[in-house]
């Protein structure tokens, strides 16, 4: 037989009034109102605590990433997501969008690959503007590279993120893959 203890007095005070409280008799009402009310202030109902607001984005399959002109803005496209919490995005466009401001943790990977080589830049943007500290430069040739960044960075309410690339040459680019050829996960820190 389990015994387990109910107080009737603030924690850190002992005014002598425990009580034996055998496995087979009923939990007291105070005891089921406050279950009650710690899983309606939980995360789904409760999006002001910063490990409610999250969100994982990704594309399946293959999606082409071409810059015509020098200096042209490609969107990457999230075609799905899974999680979701204080965050929104529609599935097939780029753009996430973050409820509430405060410190975000945002990292993203692609898996892309170009038809001849070619030097290309990925940049977080949010509202349209590149995020500081947010561009990766590299090249990308016919054999398929794993391209990732990550960043924190301060955002307010109703930020739209995206991730975009462009290059100061013409480029047909191309995520490929029979699985996920990108992903973005945005974490809101503090």
């Amino acid at each position: 037989m389990f015994r387990t203890y109910s107080r009737n007095f603030p924690l850190g005070e002992h005014n002598g009034r425990e009580q034996f409280v055998t496995a087979h008799t009923a939990v007291p009402e105070v005891s089921k109102n406050f279950i009650t009310e710690k899983r309606i202030s939980g995360s789904k109902y409760h999006k002001n605590a910063n490990q409610d607001v999250f969100g994982f984005m990704y594309h399946a399959g293959t999606q082409k990433l071409s810059v015509s002109v020098p200096g042209d803005v490609v969107p990457v496209v999230f075609n799905r997501h899974s999680v979701l919490s204080g965050v929104n995005h529609k599935e097939t466009t780029s753009e996430i969008v973050v409820s509430f401001s405060g410190i975000y943790e945002i990292s993203y990977l692609l898996n892309i690959s170009s038809v001849s080589e070619s030097r290309v830049m990925f940049n977080l943007q949010a509202d349209g503007e590149n995020l500081e500290g947010s561009q990766i430069s590299c090249k990308i040739s016919v054999e398929e590279s794993i391209v990732g960044g990550a960043i924190l960075t301060e955002l307010k309410a109703n930020a739209a993120l995206r991730v975009i690339m462009t290059s100061h040459n013409a480029v047909d680019a191309e995520m490929s893959g029979n699985g996920v050829s990108a992903s973005m996960t945005i974490k809101k820190i503090s």
